[in-house]
């Protein structure tokens, strides 16, 4: 089975996810952003549907205005937690070991309080397989958070909305958007929000008066909804299997308006 799951301590330079994500674009970002992004991409409105863990976000350097975007309110309010409390609280809350028994505690917990209820959502996605929340799949942490994600996110807007709804709020000739749906390939259940046609985003960018940058699976039919676009062809790496399972190599496309 191909999982489409990506390790949260990523390679390369930029800040990195503080949490994995099914689909992470670790292994693409550079590709995505060095060689794909518009030149002056910092000075146009930088809009992003479908965060996930943020790889892309996290690496490029920050626009002038940022928007980030998931339907999954558990991301969301994981990505608000990221930014509104203290990074080195965090780590010293989370860091150790962690087992089985200790993880299910986690999920049964009740906590009251704002910072508690964070956490809680923090580590199971962080100590569970595949990123996912649900089933224990890591022991250990470590993290040093420092001031790093609470200031790369101080002037971000993150938002819990449809991302129609936001393609069509945010559009205007000085928006750039990235686009990293769930793939219509082996992610049933992967997500909690899958069900994401690709006619679906067609349909909202077909007409945009901005750039958008989309990457999903080798898909034919992607192929032929995009077939007017600017279409490229790339490898990439993935998990493939149960835990400690070898990698896999596999085709992506990278579309974009420009």
């Amino acid at each position: 089975m191909k999982s489409f799951f990506e390790n949260d301590e990523i390679e390369g330079e930029g800040l990195p996810a503080f949490m994995s994500r099914v689909g992470g674009k670790s292994k693409l970002k550079k590709r995505i952003v060095d060689d794909e992004f518009p030149s002056n991409y910092e000075d146009l409105i930088y809009v992003e549907p479908f965060i996930g863990a943020g790889h892309v976000y996290f690496y490029k350097e920050p626009s002038v205005k940022e928007v980030i975007n998931d339907f999954d309110k558990d991301v969301v309010d994981i990505f608000k937690g990221m930014k509104k409390y203290s990074g080195d609280k965090i780590s010293n809350d989370i860091k150790g070991t962690y087992t089985k028994k200790m993880f299910k505690e986690i999920i049964e917990a009740k906590p009251t309080n704002p910072y508690n209820k964070f956490l809680q959502l923090l580590l199971r996605y962080k100590l569970s397989f595949f990123g996912k929340g649900r089933t224990f799949g890591r022991g250990h942490l470590n993290p040093n958070y420092g001031s790093k994600y609470t200031d790369r996110m101080r002037t971000t807007t993150i938002l819990n909305k449809d991302f129609k709804y936001l393609i069509k709020k945010y559009d205007s000739p000085n928006t750039l958007f990235y686009l990293d749906p769930p793939y219509e390939i082996n992610t049933k259940n992967m997500y909690k929000y899958d069900n994401v046609p690709i006619k679906d985003v067609y349909d909202a960018v077909k007409n945009i008066k901005g750039y958008f940058i989309l990457s999903y699976n080798d898909s034919k039919e992607a192929k032929e909804l995009f077939k007017d676009y600017t279409i490229k062809k790339v490898k990439s790496k993935y998990v493939v299997g149960t835990i400690g399972g070898h990698t896999d190599i596999i085709t992506e496309l990278i579309i974009k308006n420009y």
